[in-house]
């Protein structure tokens, strides 16, 4: 069972493409290796969507957690000496009921070498792509074209706040008020934080109903409260 997200192919298709903060300079790489399948790690669950959310990964924390880890396999591109990844799309997820989540509707087909190099400045790991098109995409969309496309004009419409203005000593708040005051059409709890549990930003989430309209997030998606003090990493 596929849950098509017309709604959301029709903002790909219409959505104009502005001078969006998280532009930057990216060469693609000329050549793609194919990995092997992915294999699922849990149960499918075919079920409607009850919302949507788009993971926007802070990559210099993630890179300065590969450092830590030997070198994660396929993120060579993404945490290479002299690349400068500020935001990039980590997924756009269908939302559930509770721990239920649509996930898993199919392994096939598989994204073509050509359609991962299209969207590597985007999220820069063709083995995360893989991945993110066979978890979530196999449930919302009937090709990984339409699913990436999708996210593309979502990431694209978003306006993100010149991190380095961020207050010396920021709290999760701080955060959220800079992404509602570039975003005034985009509801301020429609914004979630998460962080790593010594308080570095992880991750931002932007949350939207079953039409992918800006929504209030779920207490889950939401994160991290106002209050909280927020590091936030330069990947060093």
């Amino acid at each position: 069972m596929r849950i098509p997200i017309r709604t959301a192919l029709l903002i790909a298709a219409l959505a104009p493409v502005s001078a969006a903060a998280q532009a930057i300079t990216c060469t693609p790489p000329a050549r793609i290796d194919p990995y092997r399948a992915v294999d699922r790690d849990g149960p499918v669950i075919a079920i409607p969507p009850s919302g949507y959310v788009l993971a926007l990964s802070w990559s210099p924390e993630f890179c300065h957690g590969v450092k830590f880890r030997n070198g994660a396999q396929g993120q060579d591109f993404q945490c290479a000496s002299g690349q400068s990844f500020a935001f990039v799309v980590h997924g756009l997820w269908p939302q559930g009921f509770g721990s239920r989540h649509p996930q898993w509707c199919s392994t096939v087909p598989r994204p073509n070498p050509e359609t991962l190099r299209r969207y590597m400045c985007m999220t820069p790991s063709a083995r995360t792509l893989e991945h993110e098109w066979v978890k979530h995409g196999s449930c919302m969309a009937r090709t990984p074209e339409a699913y990436f496309g999708a996210a593309s004009s979502l990431f694209q419409a978003l306006r993100l706040p010149d991190m380095s203005r961020l207050p010396r000593y920021a709290s999760v708040g701080d955060l959220r008020d800079a992404l509602a005051s570039a975003n005034p059409a985009i509801p301020r709890r429609a914004f979630g934080i998460q962080t790593t549990r010594n308080g570095w930003l992880r991750e931002v989430f932007v949350c939207y109903d079953t039409k992918v309209k800006p929504a209030a997030c779920s207490t889950e998606s939401f994160g991290a409260s106002d209050r909280e003090d927020l590091k936030v990493s330069d990947g060093r």
